[in-house]
């Protein structure tokens, strides 16, 4: 029972995201000098040695294909891909393909402006689009502040003059003694450790989570920051082991207010980026 409702939280924590560049910069403007990675991630085992995604790259090492698997509920069976389209050797479209949930299946189109920057972000369904999300920035090139279907700007990206999103501030209508028309401001805290992230070959596309069954519960503020989100302050934890070339081994993610019997592990295989 604990483990269905875990997967329902994951499962519907996906979903829910659907409704809601490439040098890092200080927020004094000044641009710090961004080391290029020198392994990919291959593959991803849960605590059982059981593989869970698999991640495919082009011939310079940009990912074309992540499938993901889940041993416990569908042993043998691939559950999802996710595809990746490029136009200006920039991702421009995300196909994620459900096969044990296809009325979940959609489309991530990614626009950019003349400088190369994410601009928006829009979601499609059977043809339709479901959600659109743009996306403004500080002189320094950082987002800013996220617009949703071109409502106001409701969320606002704070970095503390770090290269990691410290806080954010969302406007969100109604709740206690506040009119459905009145917006109160909510605060997320985040809190980092200081080794570099697993990198997945997709550049700064942040749009999706690519560690599998991961959950989306803080997908812009950890993939838009530079090193690993270790807690979602008086929420849900990450607990990080590192190989010797520290980056992440092994990731045990602790949700809040979710107990199971085996841990939620993560366990990286990386490849070496190799250059002719």
């Amino acid at each position: 029972m604990k483990k269905r409702i875990l997967l329902l939280y994951l499962f519907f924590g996906t979903i829910l995201s659907l409704t809601l560049s490439s040098c890092n910069s200080n927020d004094d403007g000044q641009a710090t000098v961004e080391e290029k990675p020198r392994f990919l991630v291959d593959k991803i085992y849960n605590y059982d040695h059981e593989l869970m995604a698999d991640y495919f790259y082009n011939s310079n090492n940009q990912l074309m294909k992540r499938s993901t698997y889940d041993p416990q509920n569908y042993p043998g069976q691939k559950i999802q891909d996710y595809e990746f389209e490029y136009e200006n050797n920039r991702i421009s479209l995300i196909k994620s393909i459900n096969y044990t949930h296809p009325q979940f299946s959609h489309d991530i189109k990614i626009i950019y402006d003349a400088q190369g920057r994410i601009t928006a972000d829009e979601t499609y369904q059977y043809g339709n689009r479901i959600n659109r999300r743009d996306y403004k920035y500080y002189d320094n090139g950082k987002i800013m502040s996220i617009v949703f279907l071109n409502d106001i700007e409701n969320y606002f990206m704070d970095y503390q003059n770090t290269d990691n999103i410290m806080q954010v501030k969302l406007l969100m209508k109604g709740g206690d003694e506040i009119a459905n028309t009145e917006y109160r401001e909510i605060y997320r805290n985040f809190v980092y450790d200081n080794h570099p992230k697993p990198y997945f070959g997709t550049a700064s596309v942040f749009q999706f989570e690519p560690m599998p069954g991961y959950g989306e519960e803080a997908l812009l503020e950890k993939n838009l920051s530079k090193n690993n989100l270790i807690e979602f302050v008086n929420g849900s934890k990450w607990i990080h082991t590192y190989n010797e070339n520290g980056y992440p081994e092994t990731i045990e993610v602790k949700w809040k207010d979710v107990e199971t019997e085996k841990p939620i592990m993560y366990r990286i295989i990386y490849r070496e980026i190799t250059t002719d």
